[in-house]
């Protein structure tokens, strides 16, 4: 690796450097001793030399950068080329100066090689950040797309007081959004290719240098190093670029590991996909930089396939994302769990979704385990479990719905986990219908379980409920039509009982 001459100058700062070096990406991969013709080095070291040796010099190279010493009185001389030369005042011998510079590069190849052996070792962003204090000396703080903090420098104190926010929340609070939206911040993360300054005191107590992660044309992370205990300078920037470069690899390779697509989306499904604490005002603020509605008609679809390869599953993503626009689809452990999203209150489109994505599953001898509908985010966490026991259900088949396998599962699954079955689209169903009775005072859900438990027969029904026959058949179809139910379907039936079961369970 090199070190660039940026980063050199500012480690001599104190000794007034001078410098006659045009090229601004001039680097180097070590330091050695000027020879006093200048002739025969290489344009890759950065030769050191006393002022007197210099002038000396008549035939120098001037490809060859040389750093001169020289006392603060002595004049450097106009007359000669001094093209790649940089001059610095320095009062003490030689050898000290040499070996100052030669420690400053040792200190950035040290911790470029350290950086290297924690990416070998596999350790986090969190590790790199530690590693990198003493050598920044800024505060720098690493947060995903939906602005939820991943790592920041622990050991440097900060007093910003946005980014000080972030720290204490563990996420970008909705002030903070605002003041992003306010100053159209995300149109520019979107177009920020490369690492970029920005002195703008409206969004920071500091001058602030950053680096936006896209993959695949998507924001997906921001570094964002405050300069609040070191100025900005050219050498600083070559700094965190050097940081940077090693954070893009860790990234990649903890997204890898972690089994994650780079999409916008991705780190708050998979947030929210696991056991989670997370309150429902941060997945608001989350969903909405995500991109994500927080409320909708929302359904989980859960894809393995049987050699759970991982490059299998992104071909598998690659074929299904332009199906269906409202679809996010991303990669978890071994898994692609494709959350569909539609308007509250349009016909469901989730059926002829799945026509389309039955040849993918066929081709790559895939199952697809499908979740019961829900409206919040905050519920991802219970389809995502739905979709899980769905997909283990199969039994050879491509696709298999919760709301066809739960009973199969009350009987065989862990009782620790019967909570799953007060989730079914029976149980919603019957819970709507005694929100409806206790607000309107009626008696429909006493009046279905009779009408279901004597096989649909209306007389008995009406025996039991001291109705009239006909008033019986046409509150049961208004129920019906209310809440979408064919009691033709024996199996929806059976659904139903088993539903009144659980709901007695709750109650005693």
């Amino acid at each position: 690796m090199q070190i660039s001459l940026n980063i050199i100058l500012d480690f001599i700062k104190d000794f007034s450097p001078e410098s006659y070096v045009k090229d601004k990406n001039r680097a180097f991969t070590g330091v050695g001793v000027g020879k006093r013709q200048g002739q025969g080095l290489y344009q890759d070291q950065l030769y050191l030399c006393e002022f007197k040796d210099f002038l000396s010099m008549e035939q120098r190279d001037n490809s060859v950068c040389m750093m001169v010493m020289k006392k603060p009185d002595q004049e450097i001389p106009k007359k000669r080329n001094l093209t790649n030369v940089v001059f610095a005042n320095f009062e003490g011998n030689f050898l000290d100066f040499f070996s100052y510079v030669q420690a400053s590069f040792s200190m950035v190849f040290n911790w470029c090689s350290k950086m290297d052996e924690y990416l070998i070792k596999n350790r986090g962003i969190q590790d790199i950040l530690s590693l990198s204090e003493s050598v920044i000396g800024n505060t720098i703080t690493i947060s995903d797309s939906s602005f939820a903090l991943v790592a920041y420098t622990e050991g440097i104190d900060c007093d910003c007081r946005l980014t000080s926010r972030l720290i204490k929340n563990g996420y970008h609070d909705q002030d903070a959004i605002d003041l992003f939206t306010k100053n159209k911040m995300t149109e520019k993360w979107r177009d920020a290719i490369e690492i970029y300054e920005s002195d703008e005191m409206n969004l920071s107590d500091y001058p602030i240098i950053c680096k936006v992660v896209h993959y695949y044309n998507n924001y997906y992370s921001h570094i964002v190093m405050l300069c609040d205990h070191k100025p900005s300078s050219p050498g600083l920037k070559d700094l965190f670029k050097l940081l940077v470069d090693h954070l893009m690899v860790c990234f990649e390779k903890q997204w890898l590991d972690n089994n994650q697509m780079p999409h916008i989306h991705d780190s708050l499904i998979i947030s929210l996909a696991g056991p989670n604490n997370l309150s429902e005002e941060s997945v608001k603020n989350r969903a909405k930089n995500s991109g994500l509605p927080f409320s909708s008609k929302f359904c989980l679809l859960r894809i393995e396939t049987e050699d759970a390869s991982n490059i299998m599953l992104q071909r598998i993503e690659r074929e299904i994302t332009n199906i269906y626009q409202e679809t996010k689809v991303t990669l978890y452990k071994q898994a692609l769990l494709i959350l569909i999203i539609q308007p509250l209150k349009a016909k469901d489109k989730t059926k002829e979704i799945l026509s389309h994505y039955k040849d993918v599953l066929k081709r790559y001898h895939a199952h697809c385990g499908i979740s019961n509908a829900f409206t919040s985010l905050m519920d991802l966490h219970l389809a995502n479990e739905q979709s899980e026991v769905a997909i283990h259900s199969c039994n050879g088949t491509d696709i298999c719905y919760f709301d066809d396998c739960y009973i199969r599962h009350l009987l065989t699954a862990d009782p620790s986990n019967a909570f799953l079955s007060t989730t079914t689209k029976a149980s919603l169903v019957l819970r709507e219908i005694m929100q409806s009775d206790k607000k309107h005072g009626t008696n429909n859900l006493e009046l279905l379980k009779a009408y279901l438990e004597f096989d649909r027969s209306a007389t008995d029904t009406a025996n039991l409920m001291h109705m009239h026959r006909n008033n019986v058949i046409y509150r049961v179809g208004r129920i019906c039509d209310q809440m979408d139910l064919d009691l033709d379907d024996p199996k929806l039936r059976l659904h139903l009982l088993v539903a009144y079961e659980v709901l007695n369970n709750e109650e005693d």
